[in-house]
């Protein structure tokens, strides 16, 4: 059996354009079609009957193959957008927190009480482990 890969892909960027396969079929059809109409033998046109069934059973499958590729396709580029707009969020949410980060070991230099001062370093420290968090995860959409 042909591989009908290329003629997959042909047709996966326009749904409205016919492939080279669809035109091969169609026409291979049509000419069965003409054979029939013009033949007056029972037996040789049950037979080109046959064949033009399975043409147009053929054509169906291939279709339907060439709307689930399209639709996986598009599944993974809705999939893709999402992933682009999560990282720039998560890469929003790291830039706020380490804004707040830098104030937190800001205040942590300066003369103030020991009570602050503990404050603003489990602040820090908390900040730190979050933006580690946020950095392994969107390591792992990359």
């Amino acid at each position: 059996m042909p591989n009908l890969d290329l003629w997959i892909n042909q047709n996966s960027n326009n749904t409205t354009t016919i492939s080279n396969f669809e035109n091969c079929l169609l026409s291979i059809r049509d000419q069965y079609q003409k054979i029939t109409l013009n033949s007056d033998h029972l037996i040789s046109n049950e037979r080109y009957e046959k064949i033009i069934e399975i043409i147009d059973h053929t054509l169906e499958k291939y279709k339907e193959a060439v709307n689930n590729e399209n639709i996986i396709q598009q599944q993974q580029n809705e999939y893709e957008e999402e992933e682009k707009e999560l990282l720039i969020i998560i890469n929003s949410i790291f830039n706020e927190l380490d804004k707040k980060r830098k104030i937190a070991i800001n205040k942590n230099d300066k003369d103030l009480l020991r009570d602050q001062i503990e404050s603003y370093r489990l602040e820090e420290t908390t900040l730190d482990y979050i933006l580690y968090i946020t950095l392994e995860f969107a390591g792992k959409l990359i």
